[in-house]
């Protein structure tokens, strides 16, 4: 183990010294670019602003400090129902979201045995930029904010997932099994 850990982690639970990186004025632009806030709510807050906004959002938490197994990673991999919906000029689209749950079934498979939970999810049709573009004559009114997707979405990197594999439909609000092609 890296001897400089501890103290790493130490340095990192005291409140102290985040107030004094958050205030200093070299260090305050780096947080404000690249820390979303303290909570999730405020991580899925900005986060939401940016994806109404057009960009590609990641969301990482490091678990350096995870001492308890309910704390443990979750991997959660946008997909879309067009991974299983074949349309005419989707292929791309398509083949590349059905690539992706390929992914994501294999990668719970391999950490099956360990704490690690790998959830597909399919958010339905969102008011996004994109489905505008795919979509010219569709209302977004009528189409839920990428933010209400988001919060349904949260619960799936909380500790009390423990199903791994699965598929998350949004506007079903549940997890579904694969199925095999009959």
């Amino acid at each position: 183990m890296n001897p400089l850990r501890s103290a790493i982690l130490a340095a990192a639970r005291s409140d102290r010294l985040r107030t004094a990186i958050t205030a200093a004025r070299p260090t305050r632009a780096v947080v404000d670019r690249f820390v979303a806030g303290e909570t999730s709510a405020d991580a899925l807050r900005v986060a939401s602003e940016l994806v109404a906004a057009g960009c590609v959002v990641s969301l990482d938490h490091l678990g350096e400090d995870v001492t308890d197994a309910s704390e443990a990673g979750r991997a959660v991999i946008l997909s879309s129902a067009a991974a299983h919906r074949c349309r005419p000029f989707w292929g791309p689209y398509s083949a590349s979201k059905a690539a992706v749950e390929a992914l994501a079934r294999t990668w719970a498979g391999e950490a099956e045995n360990t704490p690690l939970r790998v959830t597909s999810v399919d958010p339905g049709a969102t008011r996004t930029a994109m489905r505008a573009q795919a979509m010219p004559g569709e209302d977004p009114d009528t189409l839920p904010h990428p933010r209400a997707v988001a919060q349904a979405i949260l619960p799936l990197v909380g500790p009390d997932v423990t199903e791994t594999g699965k598929l998350f439909v949004v506007r079903e609000n549940k997890l579904v099994d694969y199925r095999m092609p009959e």
